[in-house]
């Protein structure tokens, strides 16, 4: 009875290993803290969190808490980019501002990029700036936001306008000041929010298509990460998508420069149709099939949707006339796939189907459109159909 006995806790134990080992692929396959977006043609598709607080500002995390984070959701790098003025934890001014990216950059992982920078403060006008792919943050500490500005582009800074919608310094209108367009022409602002945390800006989307400049999404994160967003139920820090050549710091700043990126906040991609038409490629593959049912007049398809990435699609009917019929609303969830019934009722029938991606915008009203085609229907399918119908 003592050696069954034995041999049925190893039994056991063996079970319990193979069912722990089983529900830990199954956590590496659906992973809620990551969001798994695939690569476009000549590019990598990386998600970027370019502002965030650590105690050397007004933050509530170690820097190095910084780099465990990003490194936990997949993020492909991270900008440290603590307050010039609001050093509320930091009693000794002797303490550099370049801390906080000395101590993430040891910390991170070897696929984490950690950039180094900074946010300069200002009431409005003009705002809060953040410079990052800088030298030396302690060069820019003064009082006057010009002498700011003109070091960080004296230091070759990646310059962002921060949350221009924020109701602290713009309460009931977002306005870009005679300010804002003399830091423009001086060539000191090359990227503008137009989504922090959880507040979007659709005057900054559209500034950011007028003006040619980069679009930029950020945490904006102070306290830690798991505060402000419920990974289980699938929420994200809002973030850059960056479609880079390569997942290095110099590739990325490239990529920014020539304003390669793309806003994810929520379930919303906001960007240019160059770059989130391949996205939405990418993520989506369609096959379509003939479908001929009992109860039906005429042959229908079957349009079957598979969402190969962790974002979220939402896809509306656009109506270019009566033809073809089919359901107006559909959902398709990461990592699922969804049928779509169409019916083709005559020859006068569209061979597309078209869908408005409605969470895709490519200005602040424009959803992006995506076009399915579908097959001809072979005539004595459609009279057999007609003859059953009769």
């Amino acid at each position: 009875m003592k050696k069954q006995h034995h041999h049925h806790i190893r039994n056991c134990s063996l079970f319990a290993m193979l069912f722990a080992l089983a529900l830990g692929t199954l956590h590496a396959q659906h992973d809620p803290f990551r969001v798994e977006i695939p690569d476009i043609p000549g590019y990598k598709t990386l998600r970027c969190d370019l502002h965030m607080h650590t105690v050397f500002s007004d933050g509530q995390v170690w820097p190095a808490v910084r780099a465990s984070e990003a490194s936990r959701e997949g993020l492909a790098a991270i900008a440290m980019t603590d307050h010039q003025e609001r050093r509320r934890n930091v009693y000794d001014e002797k303490v550099s501002r370049n801390y906080s990216f000395e101590i993430a950059s040891k910390a991170a992982p070897k696929n984490l990029v950690v950039i180094p920078g900074t946010e300069v403060t200002y009431g409005m006008p003009p705002g809060h700036f953040n410079a990052i792919f800088i030298k030396d943050a302690d060069a820019m500490s003064t009082t006057d936001w010009r002498k700011a500005l003109e070091e960080a582009k004296k230091q070759g800074a990646f310059i962002t306008w921060n949350h221009p919608r924020w109701e602290n310094q713009q309460a009931h209108i977002t306005r870009w000041l005679p300010e804002h367009e003399e830091i423009f022409q001086n060539g000191w602002m090359q990227g503008i929010e137009v989504a922090n945390g959880s507040l979007y800006s659709p005057h900054a989307f559209q500034w950011a298509l007028d003006k040619k400049l980069t679009m930029i999404g950020a945490s904006d994160v102070h306290a830690p990460i798991q505060n402000g967003y419920d990974f289980q139920k699938g929420e994200h820090r809002t973030t850059t998508i960056v479609f880079a050549k390569e997942a290095t710091a110099a590739s990325i700043r490239e990529a920014l420069d020539n304003r390669r990126t793309a806003v994810y906040f929520r379930e919303f991609i906001y960007g240019e149709e160059q770059w989130l038409r391949p996205l939405v490629e990418a993520c989506l593959s369609v096959k379509v099939a003939h479908n001929v049912g009992s109860n039906t007049q005429t042959p229908r398809f079957v349009v079957t949707i598979k969402n190969n990435s962790g974002l979220t699609f939402k896809l509306l009917k656009v109506v270019p006339g009566e033809k073809p019929a089919f359901y107006r609303d559909y959902l398709v969830k990461p990592h699922s796939s969804r049928g779509i019934g169409v019916g083709f009722p005559d020859e006068t029938g569209s061979d597309e189907v078209v869908f408005q991606v409605s969470n895709f915008l490519t200005s602040p009203e424009t959803p992006l459109t995506f076009t399915v085609k579908l097959p001809k229907t072979p005539k004595d399918k459609r009279v057999k159909s007609k003859a059953k119908a009769k």
